[in-house]
């Protein structure tokens, strides 16, 4: 801005100084909302987080905000824009409200990382009403139907994976993830200490993410019988293939 006087410009450098000693300003940057979620990624993120959880944050950034605001400067971008790309992706892409309101929680994580940074002086998110969280509607087989799921799955494959889940309440994560060192069958009890989900092509074994869901849990009669006969198939499969038997541990495992 050029000033008339020498007073005016030393005036308005005081006020300048003045409010940057006061955090009310920030220096210009070349950043675009692109190059500062890469950065927010690889160095906040990535070190920080779970790896699933960078997976799915990384997914969202490219797949849906690069290709919408990606060019734009950071110090740009505001609230307007921000409530257009909302309004975009339920509108045009077809993304559910919970689905984008992932988005506005990942944007104002990493902005807010910006204004720690002194790269912005608010949060632009900060001002921009999120998408509305719909309670999605939860269905629960009775007894009835339960029994009749079990009845119909007996034998099959699949069957380990439903008796686990109608009777332990184990998630899919915890299922596929369970190992024999884990399953004490003379005791009736297995231990949920490691969990497997994948990132990607990636598979990643973890701990439980709290102590409430690292848990031990009974098995009844009909468990044990399909875990009896798993462990048969497993010893008999181990020992036929010698060598080149997989030897994963685990208990829910296929042929293929």
């Amino acid at each position: 801005i050029p000033y008339n006087t020498k007073d005016e410009a030393v005036t308005a450098l005081k006020v300048f100084e003045g409010n940057r000693a006061k955090g009310e300003v920030v220096l210009p940057v070349t950043d675009t909302l692109e190059t500062w979620l890469t950065y927010w990624l690889e160095e906040i993120v990535k070190p920080n987080r779970a790896e699933t959880t960078a997976y799915g944050y990384e997914g969202i950034i490219k797949r849906y905000i690069v290709p919408n605001l990606g060019n734009v400067k950071l110090q740009k971008l505001n609230p307007e824009m921000i409530t257009r790309y909302y309004n975009k992706m339920t509108r045009d892409m077809n993304l559910s409200s919970n689905t984008v309101h992932k988005h506005h929680d990942l944007l104002k994580c990493a902005l807010k990382v910006a204004v720690n940074q002194d790269k912005i002086l608010r949060n632009p998110v900060d001002r921009v009403e999120p998408p509305a969280i719909i309670d999605k509607e939860k269905r629960f087989y009775n007894q009835e139907q339960l029994a009749a799921l079990m009845d119909s799955v007996a034998g099959h494959r699949l069957e380990i994976v439903i008796l686990l889940a109608g009777y332990c309440g184990l998630r899919r994560e915890e299922i596929v993830g369970l190992k024999w060192e884990n399953v004490d069958l003379d005791k009736q009890l297995i231990s949920i200490s490691e969990v497997r989900t994948s990132a990607g092509n990636k598979i990643i074994t973890k701990r439980p993410k709290t102590k409430t869901r690292a848990r031990t849990e009974h098995i009844n009669d009909d468990l044990i019988e399909v875990f009896k006969r798993l462990r048969k198939e497993y010893l008999e499969n181990k020992l036929f293939f010698g060598n080149t038997f997989a030897e994963s541990g685990l208990v829910v495992t296929f042929p293929d």
